[in-house]
C-alpha cells in the first residue's frame, strides 16, 4: 500500500510508520503544552515538549531530528524568528505551525499560522502535513 506524505510524495508502508513523527512543541504556557500533548500523541505522533526558548534552542541544536515544529502563542515573536530559524539550519524544507492569538501578528517565516483556540484545528493542520491532504489557503492564513 502506498500513501502520500509530506508534499505528496509517494511512499511505502514501513516510510509511512517512520514518517508519523516527531513533534518540537514549544509554548511558554504549560496548559498549552499539555493540550497539545493530549491531542496528538494518541494520534500516533511524538511529541517533545519545551516550556522556553532556551529549552527549545537546546533540543534544536541536539542531534534530535524533528519533522515538524509547532510554536505556542506565547512564544514572544522575536523567539519564535530566531527558533525558526535554528529548525531550518538543520531541515531547510521542514513546516513550522506559528499558533497565535487573535490580534497578534502573523509568522511569515512558518509555513502555517493558526488561531490558538482549537486542538482540533491544529490536529488538522499536522494531518494535512504529515498526510499529504491538500491544504485550502485558509490554513495559511489562519
Amino acid at each position: 500500500m502506498t500513501s502520500h506524505g509530506l508534499w505528496g510524495k509517494a511512499i511505502g508502508p514501513s516510510e509511512a510508520i517512520m514518517l508519523r513523527k516527531t513533534i518540537l512543541s514549544i509554548s511558554c504556557d504549560e496548559e498549552s503544552l499539555r493540550s497539545r500533548l493530549m491531542a496528538l500523541e494518541p494520534k500516533g505522533y511524538r511529541i517533545t515538549s519545551a516550556s522556553d526558548f532556551d529549552e527549545a534552542a537546546k533540543l534544536l541544536c541536539e542531534q534530535r531530528c524533528f519533522q515538524l515544529l509547532v510554536l505556542g502563542e506565547a512564544v514572544p515573536y522575536a523567539e519564535k524568528l530566531a527558533l525558526i530559524a535554528a529548525y531550518r539550519a538543520k531541515r531547510p524544507l521542514a513546516p513550522v505551525i506559528s499558533l497565535r492569538v487573535t490580534g497578534q501578528p502573523m509568522v511569515e517565516a512558518a509555513q502555517f499560522n493558526a488561531v490558538a483556540d482549537d486542538p482540533g484545528e491544529l490536529l488538522t493542520i499536522i494531518s494535512i502535513i504529515f498526510d499529504g491532504y491538500p491544504a485550502p489557503a485558509s490554513f495559511y492564513t489562519m
